[in-house]
């Protein structure tokens, strides 16, 4: 006997998606004001200096509400069935995250913002004067930063970070954070004289060295390897002047331990990071950013498959025991398609019928709220 369990990841954007009270509070505004906020976003966007909206509806906001509300604005323009001015709105929001130096942000609205343009072509929506905007704002961006900045080798390159080698070879790690012995992170700060405000001409390159000086603070290895190893990679790093060095300092807080190691990273030579393991230290097992890490029990009486919307059956990538149970361990692709019915199915079938299963003692809505309590726990631990 054979049940599904259908994994609609794509529900999970529900609990972002604005409500109707804030949506309201847009909305409150008449549609002259929107289009004067809609102006005064795409000015700030624009700028290169200060990231001010000149309105009232941004007041005193700093750039990460300004950014977080520009989100909430595509959101309700979504939740309204104006597809337009969600892409524009969005359209926006790549210029603002490109301020910021978040390029992995800009890379993927761009690509979403395509896919949007590509689907509406030819259809009712392509005669709408904002599509045109949509499509020469985003031109602009996509020439920025796929012309300028991914295709440039004289300003920015991906330095790589892994585990050194043993005696016995190739150190394989699994994809996870580095931990000391309490779970605790293990704190990285990328550091360069001044803040490297005097080693970057290009405030570009000076905003993107600050966001991942800011949000690379963790050692978390999710690429992986043809070894079957996993290291880590700072991508669109900027390349410092010849004869300049970044520093990275490693510091293990629980057992007062501080490492630091330098990287050559011109444009004549990039040093990759080879860390040195501590006994200390271990690997917490964890899902790479876009995946999520799914754990299902095993047991001889029942089989859990899972398949894909296609109906391909998906790997395991680990099978471990945690607490005297065992489970198989999958990596899946979040949101992977949010126009399907579902992403993945869970495929339940008895392996003795008579036997007591958890289907039989609990129920099968039971065994989906745990297979669902599993998932949700390891998102947010993971």
């Amino acid at each position: 006997m054979k049940k599904y369990i259908l994994l609609i990841f794509s529900l999970l954007a529900f609990l972002q998606s604005a409500t109707e009270k804030e949506c309201q509070e847009f909305y409150d505004y008449d549609p002259r004001d929107r289009d004067k906020i809609m102006n005064a976003v795409k000015e700030s966007a624009l700028n290169t200096g200060s990231m001010i909206v000149y309105h009232k509806y941004f007041e005193d906001d700093n750039p990460n509400e300004i950014i977080n509300k520009v989100h909430f604005i595509a959101n309700c323009f979504e939740e309204n069935a104006d597809s337009v001015n969600q892409y524009l709105s969005k359209a926006y929001l790549a210029r603002l995250y490109y301020r910021t130096g978040d390029f992995n942000q800009v890379e993927k609205i761009i690509n979403d913002i395509n896919d949007w343009l590509w689907d509406a072509k030819g259809t009712e929506v392509e005669d709408d004067p904002n599509f045109l905007n949509v499509d020469q704002f985003i031109k602009t961006l996509r020439s920025k930063l796929f012309d300028k900045i991914q295709n440039n080798s004289t300003d920015y390159a991906t330095l790589t970070m892994r585990m050194a080698s043993t005696d016995k070879g190739i150190r394989r790690v699994p994809a996870g954070i580095l931990v000391d012995q309490a779970g605790t992170p293990i704190s990285m700060e990328i550091l360069l004289p001044q803040n490297g405000d005097f080693l970057f001409n290009d405030p570009v390159k000076k905003k993107r060295y600050k966001f991942i000086k800011n949000n690379k603070t963790k050692i978390v290895f999710d690429q992986q390897t043809p070894e079957g190893s996993h290291e880590m990679k700072i991508n669109y790093l900027p390349l410092l002047p010849q004869g300049e060095e970044y520093t990275f300092l490693i510091e293990d807080q629980l057992n007062g331990k501080i490492n630091r190691y330098k990287a050559t990273f011109d444009k004549y030579s990039q040093n990759d990071l080879n860390i040195n393991f501590s006994e200390d230290w271990m690997i917490k097992l964890s899902a790479p950013e876009g995946k999520i890490k799914l754990w299902l029990p095993v047991n001889d009486q029942y089989g859990l498959t899972i398949e894909d919307n296609k109906g391909n059956v998906e790997n395991t990538i680990l099978n471990i025991y945690e607490k005297e149970i065992e489970y198989n361990i999958y990596l899946l692709e979040s949101m992977q398609n949010k126009d399907a019915d579902y992403d993945y199915k869970i495929i339940y079938e008895d392996e003795v019928e008579a036997q007591k299963s958890l289907i039989k003692k609990w129920g099968f809505r039971g065994t989906l709220i745990f297979i669902s309590s599993i998932l949700i726990v390891n998102q947010m631990d993971k």
